[in-house]
This record gives C-alpha cells, structure tokens and sequence, in this order.
C-alpha cells in the first residue's frame, strides 16, 4: 500500500510539475487526510515551484478551470460568486461557496490573488 501511495505523490508532483507548498499533498488522489498529516511532519518543499497567480477578480470561468483540480463546472461556480459582488477583497471569501470544500480552497489559493 504505501509504495502505490508514494507512486500516487510522485505522479501528482510530476502532474504539477513540481509542487510549490507543502499543503498540495491534500491534492494527492486517496491520500487520506491522516495520512497527509504524518507525512508532512516529515515531508517539506525545500525548493518551491514558481506559481503565476490569476487574479480572481478579472479571470475568467476558463481561466480558473486552468487551476488543478478545479472542474470547469466549479470554476463557473468561482467566477459568478465573483461578479454577483462585483469582485471580492480576499481569496478566503471563496470558503462561501457550496461546492468548494476546505481543502480545495486551501489548494487553489496558491493559484489566485486579488490585486
């Protein structure tokens, strides 16, 4: 079990193309939640990947399906939560939304900003 889980992480960073934080490991398909918590009192990201952020406020639903993990259905979902309020001030105003669990929002807050 722990060899398909650890090939699990190594194709999901390679699906990344490196990870850029520690919490991506949430990402990782059947990881569970236990399991990413032992293995990131062992685990860090010593050479973070380079992510461009899209600004959530001028993004398209296109452009936010962009982000991993995110279906093209949610990231409409994102981007009408958006424009219904005209834009919002935090990345953090997202956790509203119904369809967008916690750790989903803690996994493509590394992608968005709001300048």
């Amino acid at each position: 079990l722990g060899k398909v889980l650890s090939t699990r992480i190594i194709k999901y960073r390679e699906k990344l193309n490196g990870f850029a934080a520690d919490n991506q490991l949430y990402g990782v398909w059947g990881l569970q939640m236990d399991v990413v918590q032992r293995t990131l009192n062992v685990f860090a990201v010593k050479t973070p990947k380079k992510i461009n952020t899209i600004n959530i406020n001028r993004a398209s639903a296109s452009d936010i399906s962009t982000i991993p993990g995110i279906s093209f259905e949610l990231a409409k979902e994102i981007w009408e939560f958006v424009a219904h309020r005209n834009g919002i001030g935090s990345v953090l105003e997202l956790e509203k939304i119904e369809g967008l669990s916690k750790v989903n929002l803690k996994l493509i807050q590394l992608y968005l900003s709001v300048d």
